[in-house]
């Protein structure tokens, strides 16, 4: 129920809409049912208190009641019913879309504002997998409420005609419908906890399959790839597992409702015509709505089975994204300020767990001077640019920005000005443009280029037939390490950060690019405040101040 109560309560109008149209639907169906056995009467020349009933409506109706009336009657309402119908599966059908896009947007949304420490927690193959997948679920979820609420419509129409001829066979097919029901519940339930264990599993598959992609290179030249390629194949054998047992239950299904649904005809009929005395015209219109109302109830239970393994997956869905709602990123401070002075860190501890990181730790970074943080690893020189950008909050101590605390400044609007540049060289898998510009159309091209060049692209973008709409390739692979990092550094520069943060960010450069960089990053100083993390030695020549983090504490050397 809770996919069902989603739906309702996020796109009621919608919903409301689709719901109007099937239920419409169904009472032309059932007015047009009523109009069969009043013309197999008009044709066979008979007469019944019922079909009288039936034509003092029509005549109501402004319909007289000769048989090429009642055909046309019929035929009109099998084309309005078909309309009205069609309608609502093309309205479900962009509603389905919107569905999928709105999910899409609330969970990248949600998981982007999530606090830093709750996001490098959580695997990628979760994200990626609810992103596409799951959410996909979800929205045929829709597709299968909306065909739920038709069929049963439909079944309830039929069922009211019945009950108007004969409402002893109406009490058959519902009695029947309610036990078909309690037997079809467990299967229809287990298909839920399918559609769990299927995107579990499949998350687990994505995870694996993008862990093993970004380190092909060297597992194929150690001819180990094959390892991981096991894991991936244990859990595709579980989902194989799975499947056979959801086609089983499937199966099953088929086959009890086929059984029962021929048993129950066979000995309504027989009802019918030897305890009943029905009339030969009311039989046959009876055993048509009896095999419709029953194989539309066959049909209801295949598309519930579909919505209980797809609302399984959307289930997965919400508990990731109310997860990361629950850890979303609180920062009360609302006072914008641009960078016009040092940045001081003033008696900060931090702790990862119980791993103390920075214990009673000060220190200055100089406005517009090369600020280098050098010390072994793991000593927490990245913790300490993560905590000036706000990634990270300090157990204790202060972080000031022109002297103003860093709790009490708009987190978005601080982090504005910063550029940052890790040591790991992934791009996008697009053009070198939208690499720097990560798709934001404000960015001229002179900025583009400017920001290339500050970078020391140009020197290998200028040879490239498509300059810079050249693909990178997956994760960039089409251009070297080097290269790759030095669109990284042109991605960091071209909104001119009033803070430049540079985490290892010449590591996958060549000695002579590097000691070329390092004065580009000197000049970028004169106007731009830069933290490095660097062990190389080009940076810690051109850098103006150095702090080393020993014993826990920074230290002015």
């Amino acid at each position: 129920m809770q996919l069902f109560q989603f739906f309702f309560s996020a796109y009621p109008k919608r919903t409301i809409l689709v719901f109007i149209a099937v239920t419409i639907a169904s009472v032309i169906t059932a007015a047009t049912l009523l109009a069969l056995p009043a013309l197999l009467f008009s044709l066979l020349g008979r007469d019944s208190a019922k079909t009288q009933f039936i034509n003092e409506a029509l005549v109501y109706l402004g319909i007289p009641p000769s048989a090429e009336n009642l055909i046309i009657f019929l035929l009109t309402g099998i084309i309005l019913q078909n309309i009205l119908l069609a309608s609502a599966n093309i309205y479900a059908g962009f509603t389905t879309a919107k569905i999928v896009k709105d999910l899409r947007m609330h969970l990248l949304n949600a998981t982007t504002a999530s606090e830093w420490n709750f996001f490098i927690k959580q695997s990628s193959g979760d994200f990626t997998s609810s992103l596409t997948q799951e959410i996909e679920k979800a929205g045929d979820g829709y597709g299968n409420m909306v065909l739920i609420m038709a069929t049963f419509a439909q079944i309830i129409a039929y069922l009211s005609v019945a009950f108007f001829l004969a409402w002893q066979i109406a009490v058959v097919a519902i009695v029947t419908s309610l036990i078909l029901s309690y037997f079809f519940n467990k299967l229809i339930r287990a298909s839920r906890q399918y559609g769990r264990n299927e995107a579990q599993l499949v998350r687990n598959i994505v995870s694996q399959m993008s862990d093993s992609y970004r380190s092909i290179k060297p597992l194929k030249a150690m001819a180990r790839e094959r390892f991981s390629h096991e894991i991936i194949a244990n859990f595709t054998r579980k989902i194989k597992r799975l499947t056979r047992k959801n086609t089983v239950a499937s199966e099953l299904l088929d086959g009890m409702q086929e059984i029962v649904l021929m048993a129950t005809v066979i000995l309504t009929i027989y009802f019918a015509f030897k305890y009943l005395e029905l009339p030969f015209e009311y039989s046959i219109v009876l055993v048509i709505l009896y095999l419709r109302s029953m194989k539309l109830f066959g049909k209801s239970q295949k598309q519930l089975q579909a919505y209980a393994n797809n609302q399984g997956a959307f289930e997965m869905t919400q508990e990731l994204l109310e997860l990361a709602l629950a850890n979303k990123e609180h920062r009360p401070g609302h006072k914008k300020h641009v960078l016009n002075g040092h940045i001081e860190l003033k008696n900060i501890s931090f702790k990862h767990g119980d791993n103390i990181i920075l214990k009673d730790a000060s220190a200055t970074f100089h406005y517009r001077k090369l600020n280098s943080i050098i010390g072994p690893s793991g000593q927490g020189k990245t913790t300490v640019a993560d905590l000036i950008c706000g990634l990270y909050q300090p157990s204790n101590g202060r972080i000031l920005i022109d002297g103003i605390n860093l709790e009490r400044m708009d987190i978005r609007h601080w982090r504005g000005q910063i550029g940052y540049v890790t040591q790991e060289n992934t791009l996008l898998n697009t053009n070198i443009k939208n690499n720097v510009t990560l798709g934001d159309q404000s960015f001229t091209d002179e900025a583009i280029y400017r920001a290339l060049e500050r970078a020391h692209c140009r020197e290998f973008i200028t040879p490239l037939p498509d300059g810079i709409h050249t693909q990178v390739g997956e994760n960039g692979n089409f251009l070297s390490g080097g290269q790759r990092q030095r669109i990284l550094i042109a991605r960091a520069l071209v909104h001119s950060p009033n803070l430049l943060i540079l985490d290892e960010a010449t590591s996958a450069l060549d000695m002579e690019t590097e000691q070329s960089l390092s004065h580009v990053f000197k000049e970028i100083s004169r106007d731009t405040t830069i933290i490095s993390i660097s062990h190389r030695p080009a940076m810690m020549e051109v850098s103006d101040y150095v702090l080393a983090i020993e014993e826990k504490v920074l230290i002015q050397k």
